[in-house]
């Protein structure tokens, strides 16, 4: 197997790993981690970039001509759809469908691509719909075009990243259809993704200019947040496990602490297996660009690539073939009668079939139509059963105070029927009475018909000693 280049795109730096996956690591040709000159910007001078970036292929002997580019998860946007229980083929047309309600830009100013997740039961279907502006992938491929590249795949760190921890993994335990999470450390930016069996249910990407007990409390109120995203995709299981990436004493310290935090295993590794000159400082960055390797050649977990996306099926057209066979057939037959007979009878046949054909374009085209327009009456009929559950959470989001007040665990929804209420639980920990009390007061304030919250003393965390739990309810919206 030839080795390949793998690249992780930033604005501050580029990390660049030429190699090839064995067993569970990667064998390192080159490694190496490179910060943009400060008279450089790839984004506004993409040709000086360009020239730049050669240079420093030839000079780090790099020989790879075709690139796998990760974009940083913070470049690309991910939104959890919850669809009807569709076929896979369908799935594609669906999406799309959906985008075109979720995505503020025009559909030729996005790409985007999909992961299928997990079955959760048998009325619905779960997937991870991802967007990234072109204009970020344009200034991309001009630049590394320019460098005598050649882009193969353009995918999203986060999930590579985790590809990179399901491979660590035997069978046995992607089977167990467990939740892990990983962690990957690259300077003072932290990627999480939330794994199960073979898929990412949820990624997320922050700084942390913080240091010591500081620092693993934002690791910790990160993660919690990440776990709450995706709560109706994993139904409050346990993580199982933690792997952080790279070894070394800082990672070991973030480990250790999860570890006590989530009650839960973990381990440390190396994402260039040993392998590679990079020093002990820069190999946490290396966790996307092996990551992405194992993906390109025979990846486990389900990826993306807005160059390749998934696509709905091609069906064989049949009758298409059959009217070929037929006409083949009828003219055998005619040969054996006489020829302007058979001259006669070709022209009008030809006549017939453009005409058939013009008629099976003209039902395919509407057929195309109807399927639309079954799709999204579809899609219409399940929206208006349920509230936009999405739009609410976003809503009481910017009610809710920062992180280092309050700690959000619970959002709870019962939905309204007829002349019925929405009905709003919102559970956590704070540090003061005071603290949920105020928030219930801002909910009142909105329009929230609040109950006196209840409250217990939490033994939980020191900084957060009260446990509380606010019902509250809101008449549901009327149709226009």
């Amino acid at each position: 197997m030839s080795d390949s280049l793998a690249i992780e795109w930033g604005t501050e730096r580029v990390v660049l790993l030429q190699g090839k996956t064995s067993g569970k690591h990667v064998v390192a040709r080159n490694a190496v981690v490179l910060e943009w000159p400060e008279e450089i910007d790839p984004n506004n001078a993409p040709t000086q970039a360009a020239q730049w970036l050669k240079g420093e292929l030839t000079s780090n002997g790099f020989s790879a001509k075709q690139a796998l580019v990760s974009l940083p998860r913070e470049t690309v946007v991910v939104r959890h759809l919850e669809l009807p229980n569709i076929a896979d083929d369908e799935l594609p047309d669906m999406v799309r469908l959906q985008a075109a309600t979720k995505v503020t830009l025009s559909a030729d100013r996005y790409l985007l691509d999909y992961i299928p997740l997990p079955p959760r039961g048998t009325d619905t279907r779960d997937v991870l719909m991802t967007t990234v502006p072109t204009d970020v992938t344009k200034n991309i491929k001009q630049v590394l075009t320019g460098a005598g590249l050649e882009i193969t795949s353009i995918g999203v760190s986060a999930i590579h990243s985790g590809e990179l921890v399901v491979q660590q993994q035997d069978s046995k335990v992607r089977a167990a259809n467990q939740l892990h999470l990983s962690v990957a450390l690259a300077g003072n930016r932290i990627e999480l993704a939330l794994l199960r069996g073979k898929c990412a249910l949820a990624t997320s990407s922050t700084r942390l200019d913080s240091e010591g007990d500081a620092r693993h409390k934002a690791i910790n109120a990160e993660v919690n947040r990440l776990r709450l995203s995706a709560q109706d995709l994993h139904g409050g299981l346990p993580i199982s496990h933690v792997w952080v990436t790279p070894s070394g004493n800082d990672a070991e310290a973030v480990c250790d602490f999860l570890k006590n935090k989530l009650n839960c295993d973990g381990t440390c590794f190396d994402p260039l297996g040993g392998s590679g000159d990079a020093s002990e400082s820069d190999r946490g960055y290396f966790a996307t660009t092996a990551g992405h390797l194992f993906a390109s050649q025979g990846g486990v977990t389900e990826s993306v690539n807005y160059l390749s996306p998934r696509k709905p099926v091609q069906k064989q057209d049949r009758r298409k073939m059959m009217m070929i066979l037929g006409g083949v057939a009828l003219v055998a037959l005619m040969g054996v009668g006489y020829w302007l007979f058979q001259r006669n009878l070709a022209q009008k046949d030809a006549v017939i079939a453009s005409l058939d054909t013009q008629i099976t374009q003209m039902k395919d085209f509407v057929s195309a139509g109807k399927q639309d327009l079954a799709a999204h009456g579809l899609l219409s009929k399940w929206d208006n059963k349920k509230r936009d559950w999405l739009e609410q959470i976003e809503e009481i989001n910017g009610l809710l105070p920062s992180r280092d007040i309050m700690l959000v665990e619970q959002f709870a929804f019962r939905p309204g029927k007829d002349d019925q209420q929405l009905a709003l639980r919102i559970g956590g920990i704070a540090r003061s009475q005071n603290d949920a009390s105020e928030l219930a007061d801002i909910l009142q304030k909105r329009g929230y018909k609040v109950n006196p919250p209840d409250y217990e003393q939490s033994n939980r965390d020191e900084d957060y000693e009260t446990e509380f739990t606010i019902d509250a309810v809101l008449p549901m919206k009327s149709e226009s």
